[in-house]
């Protein structure tokens, strides 16, 4: 698995920086494709309905939540960084990316399909319909980024660091809510 992930600790402080690097590489796919996708369902009234399709409305189901369920979220989400980004490193690209280029011979679908798989296992973060789909286009764009970027450098570890930072930031926003009373 050392190998697979390619940590080195000469090479640490470059993989951390490759780890920004890919960072912003990805994101600002990322960003147009959510940017994209929102004017494609709203036409040039797309940021009126950022808030409706990212959280809900007022028509949403909202439920009384025990403060203590609120604590363990937060627990769980200054955790959740530190475990997800190896794991969904190691599987979409280090697991199954090689095995469906050495499958089907051919990179770009050894790219794509974990790509998909990316995708639909983070349109559960979507709260709508119009949210899942913005989720699907923007998680598979990165998912080809990051694809393309471990075929290209056959290391993981930059790319978990980049996978952490993000993790890392929406980890500590419940955190922080919470501690704000917001």
């Amino acid at each position: 698995m050392k190998k697979l992930i390619g940590f080195r600790s000469d090479f640490l402080v470059k993989d951390i920086l490759f780890g920004f690097l890919w960072l912003l590489v990805l994101y600002i796919p990322f960003l147009l494709a959510v940017t994209g996708t929102m004017f494609l369902l709203y036409g040039t009234d797309l940021f009126q309905h950022f808030q409706t399709v990212f959280v809900g409305d007022e028509e949403s189901i909202s439920l009384a939540v025990p403060r203590w369920l609120i604590w363990m979220t937060a627990s769980v989400s200054a955790i959740f960084p530190f475990l997800n980004a190896p794991i969904e490193e190691l599987m979409y690209r280090g697991y199954s990316q090689p095995l469906f280029i050495k499958e089907y011979e051919k990179v770009w679908i050894g790219i794509v399909i974990p790509s998909i798989g990316f995708a639909l296992q983070h349109i559960i973060l979507a709260t709508t319909l119009q949210g899942a789909i913005v989720y699907a286009v923007a998680f598979f764009l990165w998912g080809i980024g990051s694809g393309i970027i471990y075929h290209k450098q056959k290391r993981l570890f930059p790319l978990i660091i980049c996978h952490f930072i993000v993790n890392i930031t929406f980890g500590i926003m419940p955190i922080v809510f919470l501690v704000l009373g917001t």
